[in-house]
């Protein structure tokens, strides 16, 4: 795929967990914030990002002002500044999807007209690219939900599962 894509922390930081990363390779561009960048150097992933993605993965420092000086519509995302890079660095790159696995953030940006995937959605989206076998897809989604971060509750688990059995 060509797409270029805006990245928060969740979905680079739960692939790199389940050794996935190499799925964002698909993407013709991924941006990340500043403030992203330091999470993912935090989490100990952001140096085999950047051995897997050389030439798509970019970093661009977005300032995130105070509170005070924020739009209204993101202030709830104040307490996090990282998010608030997220959305100021959708808005100043209008890229073909936001990765995200924030739920509000998700929302927020949702709300706004893009296009969001996460985890779970990067995993389908390499599926339907043939990028993955349908058990690969399995196999994945269930060390997402056993050996990553990412939390989902066993309700969703069971429920994502019966959806990816229709695909």
């Amino acid at each position: 795929m060509n797409e270029t894509a805006v990245a928060d922390t969740g979905p680079l930081l739960h692939l790199a967990e389940i050794q996935q990363d190499a799925l964002f390779t698909n993407f013709r561009k991924i941006v990340i914030s500043s403030a992203i960048e330091a999470e993912l150097v935090r989490y100990q992933v952001m140096g085999r990002l950047r051995s897997i993605l050389p030439d798509q993965l970019h970093v661009i420092p977005v300032e995130v002002p105070p509170p005070a000086f924020c739009p209204q519509e993101i202030n709830e995302f104040r307490h996090q500044p990282a998010d608030v890079s997220v959305i100021r660095l959708a808005c100043l790159i209008q890229p073909q999807l936001v990765l995200t696995d924030d739920l509000l953030l998700r929302r927020y940006l949702e709300s706004k007209n893009y296009k969001v995937v996460g985890s779970i959605g990067i995993l389908i989206r390499s599926f339907h690219l043939q990028q993955i076998s349908k058990n690969d897809l399995y196999f994945y989604f269930d060390r997402l939900f056993d050996d990553s971060s990412l939390y989902f509750s066993r309700g969703f688990y069971a429920y994502v599962r019966t959806l990816l059995e229709h695909l």
